[in-house]
């Protein structure tokens, strides 16, 4: 079977459908590994090269469309208006938190004391710089 390049148009009635997924595959829509694929671009448009007796247009919010090779080469337009999916439903997530439970205090970054490299301390989570003026003498504090 030779290669068959199809360039052509994707929309949702007059919308073109941007990104989606184009592709030769079976009669049922599965993807044939390696007989080619490609996606639309901004404009809708697609350009497909490959060896395979359906194409597959699929797209989030459609369900996939597959249609047989030689129908379009005679018609590259594709029109995914009527596989649209409107079975899709409201969905509401709500969170609530038991009266009785506290948010967690949260814990200091530094720990309580530490010796940091460079001279630097940690006291009571607080961080001390040790600028040398005179014999070790804590002089600055951050924090």
């Amino acid at each position: 079977m030779e290669k068959t390049k199809i360039t052509g148009k994707l929309t949702d009635g007059n919308e073109p459908l941007l990104y989606a997924n184009v592709y030769i595959s079976d009669e049922v829509g599965q993807l044939i590994p390696g007989a080619g694929a490609t996606t639309t671009d901004e404009n809708g448009k697609y350009t497909l090269v490959g060896t395979g007796n359906f194409i597959t247009f699929a797209s989030v919010g459609y369900k996939p469309k597959t249609m047989k090779t030689e129908d379009l080469v005679a018609n590259p337009n594709v029109d995914m208006a009527d596989s649209s999916n409107t079975t899709l439903q409201e969905v509401v997530v709500s969170a609530t938190r038991p009266e009785n439970t506290k948010p967690q205090a949260k814990k200091p970054l530094l720990p309580k004391w530490a010796v940091l490299a460079g001279g630097a301390i940690v006291i009571g989570g607080l961080l001390y710089l040790a600028l040398r003026k005179g014999k070790n003498k804590l002089h600055d504090k951050i924090g």
